[in-house]
């Protein structure tokens, strides 16, 4: 058995995605770097040489008990990502908010388009746009009326998952 702890993104500057996650999220819940002895760990799990540095802040995904991770890295080689919506391998955080156009006013950013109804499928009745972090992350956010399998949209106001009602 499995469930979702955390999803992350590796940020290129993270005081600007930190700025962005909060505007989306709320205050972040922690914050931690890792030098030294610790940070080693962190190579070896990701089977990189010695002389990483990182730093993470967290945030739990509203109406969740899932954390998602913003993390910077100095010491080592990086590429840039990039990946449009489409593409094979690609990923994208796919986040539910009661009003999609008041979440774009909030987070200041453009989107690939303007919000789109969703006339069928598992997600019918409600609405989507995708958009593109400060990193170049796909999102996807969604003001749902329904969700695939019958599973109930949560709101504000709602228990966590997993939460006693």
């Amino acid at each position: 058995m499995f469930w979702i702890d955390h999803i992350g993104v590796v940020a290129r500057d993270l005081d600007e995605s930190v700025a962005f996650y909060t505007r989306l999220f709320g205050e972040p819940i922690d914050r931690v770097e890792w030098r030294g002895e610790h940070a080693e760990n962190v190579a070896r799990l990701m089977g990189r040489p010695p002389g990483l540095e990182l730093d993470a802040v967290f945030f739990r995904i509203p109406h969740t008990n899932a954390i998602f991770e913003v993390v910077a890295f100095r010491g080592i080689e990086q590429a840039q990502v990039v990946a449009g919506n489409a593409d094979i391998g690609a990923t994208h955080f796919g986040f539910a908010v009661e009003d999609i156009d008041a979440t774009l006013a909030r987070l200041g950013i453009e989107s690939s388009g303007s919000p789109a109804p969703l006339p069928i499928g598992p997600y019918r009745g409600g609405r989507s746009v995708y958009l593109k972090d400060p990193n170049g992350a796909n999102i996807q956010l969604m003001q749902l009326a329904g969700r695939p399998g019958r599973m109930p949209v949560l709101r504000p106001g709602d228990p966590p998952a997993g939460s006693p009602a």
